[in-house]
């Protein structure tokens, strides 16, 4: 099973602790939270037993995409946090974005995602969850000006072949 919150802020404050020594010892802080709003659901309503599905499914993927020394958390009903373990100085991308992608595999629409690519900046576990926090707040926040910017599908303009002309711009 995953640890809880207690246990991911212990292990993440040892892995501050080892990222502030001399040495090219680094982690990731992933966190990762199920939308429910963007869950696909059966009708107007949102299906539970779809969101249950996500969620279940969700942990499945990130269980099977831990290497060893990673840990992965259930912080809340909707929330998880991965720490990937010893990543080398400033993080190692492919890593990250294995993980990513094979937890976002027809997932990545129900899915919001908080990033710190590197620890090493930070002195207490806390600290270091509430960025990622943040980041994955900014992840929702952008979803959300993107899916704003769209006309609704009814009035957007089609040309002859009934394919959608025009971009969104980046919101930021």
């Amino acid at each position: 099973g995953f640890a809880n919150r207690m246990l991911v802020l212990d292990r993440l404050g040892a892995a501050i602790e080892r990222a502030q020594r001399p040495g090219v010892f680094d982690c990731s802080l992933v966190l990762l939270r199920v939308a429910p709003e963007r869950v696909p659901a059966a009708g107007a309503a949102i299906d539970e037993g779809a969101q249950t599905e996500v969620r279940r499914e969700l942990a499945r993927r990130i269980d099977h995409a831990l290497v060893g020394g990673d840990t992965a958390a259930r912080l809340s009903r909707d929330e998880f946090a991965v720490i990937v373990d010893d990543i080398g100085p400033g993080g190692d991308a492919m890593r990250v974005a294995e993980l990513l992608a094979h937890v976002r595999t027809d997932l990545g629409a129900a899915l919001l995602v908080g990033l710190l690519p590197s620890i090493q900046r930070f002195h207490d576990p806390d600290e270091a969850l509430r960025a990622a926090g943040i980041a994955l707040l900014r992840d929702q926040t952008d979803v959300e000006l993107i899916r704003s910017a769209s006309p609704p599908p009814s009035r957007r303009p089609a040309t002859s072949h009934g394919v959608t002309r025009g971009r969104v711009s980046d919101p930021l």
